[in-house]
């Protein structure tokens, strides 16, 4: 850590990443979900010391405008205090994923990383959306905000109770893991596409040497079967489990049929026609909001196919590489 005080080079873009990460972090809805992307940068520009220094040097900013200007403004000290805490929890675990300290003992995979911190930080915002439901002034702000989305009053129609049952619901069964693989992969994606641009960093494509362990489509096939069986059981809490589990087995097939098609999209032997073609067909059906879905089916299935089908030239001969195999 002492190198980067000795070397102004690795300080000032620690501290200029810091500064632009609390600019869209404070910079309202539409900047908020990109906070992390400038650590994503430092990862793969720079090194890993550069990049804890930066996610400290947030969060002391943050802390400091935190408990200072919000509770100034009013903002209660345990509303001040969880969203420090959310912050900070979220900040390092990305971190983590990107850019993983040598002297830390568990070495998992980068895709791997990724899925042990987004459960870590869905479990984060699963207590803090129970405990928020326990409060008196969430369940005026839902009805309040029932209403505003709608032109009629279907707060008095559909009780509040039942839209915070349904959203504890599809919390507990996936959405808040999803929501946080989402949000760390499209930060570390941005981070890694910055790094190329402005550093000219240089790799192949992320997902081209991405394997599942075989193992996983053994444990996706139960996870399926014990979901049906605890459908006519209900069994609830294993219910819970095992829709988790079958989201982290999907994003990681899904994965896998994204390395497939990169692999095809990318080998010498593709024309620049069929390439052309894919291309267009990717953006047509991403921006498709019914055919995005098609498309996302279509990556699991192929990801899934490929436990049997040695579809991609290179067999797995160690242990399956994942997008950040060079870590």
């Amino acid at each position: 850590m002492l190198s980067l005080f000795r070397d102004k080079k690795l300080l000032i873009p620690a501290i200029i990443a810091a500064g632009i990460a609390t600019l869209l972090l404070r910079g309202g809805i539409l900047t908020v979900f990109f906070f992390m992307v400038p650590l994503g940068f430092l990862a793969y520009s720079y090194n890993y010391r550069v990049t804890w220094f930066s996610a400290l040097l947030l969060n002391i900013v943050n802390f400091v405008y935190t408990f200072t200007l919000r509770l100034s403004q009013g903002v209660p000290l345990q509303i001040g205090m969880a969203d420090f805490f959310t912050i900070a929890v979220l900040t390092f675990l990305f971190t983590w994923i990107v850019a993983p300290p040598p002297f830390i003992p568990l070495k998992a995979p980068g895709a791997f990383r990724l899925i042990l911190a987004s459960v870590a930080a869905a479990l984060l915002f699963i207590i803090i959306f129970l405990r928020q439901m326990a409060e008196p002034a969430f369940y005026d702000q839902v009805a309040a905000l029932t209403n505003t989305l709608f032109t009629y009053n279907f707060a008095d129609e559909f009780f509040v109770e039942e839209i915070l049952y349904l959203m504890q619901n599809i919390m507990l069964r996936g959405g808040s893991l999803l929501s946080c693989i989402i949000l760390f992969f499209i930060s570390r994606h941005l981070g890694l596409i910055a790094a190329r641009i402005f550093r000219k960093e240089k790799g192949k494509p992320v997902f081209i040497s991405f394997h599942v362990y075989p193992v996983f489509i053994w444990i996706f096939s139960l996870t399926l079967l014990l979901l049906v069986f605890t459908s006519f059981t209900g069994l609830i809490i294993p219910e819970i489990l095992l829709w988790n589990i079958l989201i982290i087995c999907a994003m990681l097939y899904i994965a896998q049929g994204m390395g497939i098609l990169q692999f095809f999209m990318t080998r010498s032997g593709t024309s620049p026609i069929l390439r052309l073609a894919l291309m267009v067909i990717i953006i047509v059906f991403i921006i498709s909001t019914v055919l995005n879905t098609v498309l996302i089916a279509a990556l699991l299935l192929l990801g899934i196919v490929e436990n049997w089908l040695p579809i991609r030239k290179a067999g797995i001969k160690e242990p399956p590489s994942t997008p950040e195999a060079e870590d």
